[in-house]
Parts: structure tokens; sequence; C-alpha cells
């Protein structure tokens, strides 16, 4: 038997609902099968071979320098949000989470049940992970990461950040939290750079981060807490 081929790597973020405990990601990471417009090209054809049930879950924790610190490979189950770009990983056991959390101290557990809904002006930060290229290798480098953001704005279905520099690839799945570090939401994407366009709005909005927040995220984990 094969071992499993390396679909994809981001950032994901640890979170708990009473006593029990979740991994939040982006889902076009975990399942980028079910958002094949993000993955154009003949290049990334095989994804049409690739199904839920071809795919299984791991949560690595990373040096500043990118090294491998500790891995805990996650259970199969999950929810994936209807609309939102969000999956809930459920664990075998809470037991597993809090004993890999317990050895790795720099892990934060966010309680989605202390939700507060973010303002304009509102200065956050994006708790994640940084992935670039290394010379020489195929492997990319992923190293922690934590940017400096502030809410600039709302629209019906979204929130928009604008970093203090830019959110780099492996950043979805990555914590929106408080300065006090309440969790505020989920990095959903990164706005395509339009900084040459005529429309006014997604020049003001080019290379923001936009982040699925609390209701979605409660949605998820409820959908998640009643199928165990």
């Amino acid at each position: 038997m094969r071992e499993p081929e390396l679909l994809s790597r981001a950032s994901a973020t640890i979170a708990a609902k009473g006593p029990q405990k979740f991994v939040l990601a982006s889902a076009h990471v975990a399942h980028p099968f079910v958002f094949r417009k993000l993955y154009p090209g003949p290049q990334c054809d095989w994804l049409d071979f690739v199904k839920e049930e071809h795919v299984t879950f791991r949560y690595e924790i990373r040096s500043e320098t990118g090294s491998l610190v500790e891995s805990l490979q996650l259970s199969p189950f999950f929810v994936r949000h209807s609309s939102r770009d969000l999956i809930c990983i459920i664990p075998k056991n809470d037991d597993e989470i809090v004993e890999f959390v317990a050895r790795q101290s720099s892990i934060p557990i966010f309680d989605v049940s202390s939700f507060v809904s973010g303002q304009v002006g509102d200065q956050l930060q994006v708790i994640g992970c940084s992935m670039a290229s290394s010379a020489g290798s195929s492997d990319d480098i992923q190293s922690p990461e934590c940017v400096d953001s502030v809410l600039i704005g709302k629209s019906s279905s979204q929130v928009f950040i604008r970093p203090a520099k830019p959110l780099v690839q492996g950043m979805c799945g990555g914590a929106v939290v408080s300065i006090n570090g309440g969790l505020h939401g989920i990095l959903e994407g990164v706005v395509p750079d339009a900084q040459d366009s005529d429309n006014e709005v997604r020049k003001e909005l080019s290379r923001c981060g936009v982040f699925v927040e609390a209701e979605h995220i409660n949605t998820v984990i409820d959908e998640a807490i009643n199928s165990v």
C-alpha cells in the first residue's frame, strides 16, 4: 500500500465549545476538490479523481525555522460549512487534543462560546503559519506567523481586515484574534491585488484579509456536536 500524497498545507485553529474540542481550517485547503475554480489549469486535473473518502488530516507544530516539532494524526470525521470556506474536523477523542496541546504550551485553545462580534477600527491579529519555497527542494518551509491587522469593514456576509504586512500563502485557516486573545474568526482568504482597478471599492479592499465570523463558526461546530 502506498503512503498518502501530500494534498495541501495551511493554518488551522483548535477551538472548544463546552468540553468538546475541534480543529477549524479552510475548506479550500482541506478539500480543494470542492473548490476547483481556485485550482485551474491541467496541472490540477488530478483533483477530479480525489474524493472526501480519500483524504486524511494531520495537525503539525513547526518551530520558528520551519522544522517539524510534533504532529497529530486527526480523525477523518468532519463537517463542512454549506456556504463558507470553513471545515470543522472532529477529533476521535478530546483527551488526545488536550494532551497534545499540553505538550506544546504555545498552542491556544479558543473558546467559541465567548465570541464577540468585531467593530470597525478594532485592532486584531492573524495567527497562523507562512509557507516559503525551499531552495533545492520541492517542499515548502512552514513557520509560525502573527500579523497585526485592523478591522476596516463588513458586508452582509464577509468581514474585512487590513493587515500591517501582506498575508502570505499558508495563513488561511488561521485564527483572527483581538489583542487580548479572544477569537473573532477564522481567516478565509485574501482579496486579490486590485491597486490598478478603476473600481474604488475593489481598490480599497485590495490585498485585505477576509474572515469567517462567529455565527458561521458556531453553526458548523453545533452541527459537529450533533453529529458526534
